[in-house]
């Protein structure tokens, strides 16, 4: 049985305009609210973002949700594109990777 896709754990790395456009985009096409993480690093974009999207998890650390994430969305201006490339490439060279590898091979078995 193959997982449903909303259920798959995303991260949007920037919660501004865009990432939350898209955040709302998916939570009205019946994507679980508990499977959707918004990284911000500003500290009060965080609590607007907790507050407007109270069952989505908000973090202020890269790191933290996208340690979790089955899919990465880079919802950022151009010009902090390389910054939030370079931070999640860290992550996406070990487990995480590794993690979606095995999850497509195993759908295409069943």
């Amino acid at each position: 049985m193959h997982p449903s896709i909303e259920s798959l754990n995303i991260a949007f790395i920037g919660g501004g305009n865009m990432g939350q456009a898209l955040v709302e985009g998916l939570l009205k096409s019946g994507w679980l609210a508990e499977s959707i993480s918004i990284i911000d690093t500003d500290s009060s974009a965080c609590k607007k973002l907790e507050e407007k999207f109270p069952q989505c998890h908000v973090y202020s650390q890269i790191e933290a949700a996208l340690n979790i994430a089955d899919i990465i969305v880079l919802a950022v201006k151009p010009q902090v594109m390389h910054d939030a490339e370079r931070c999640a490439r860290i992550p996406l060279r070990g487990e995480l990777t590794e993690r979606a590898v095995q999850r497509r091979v195993a759908e295409r078995d069943e």
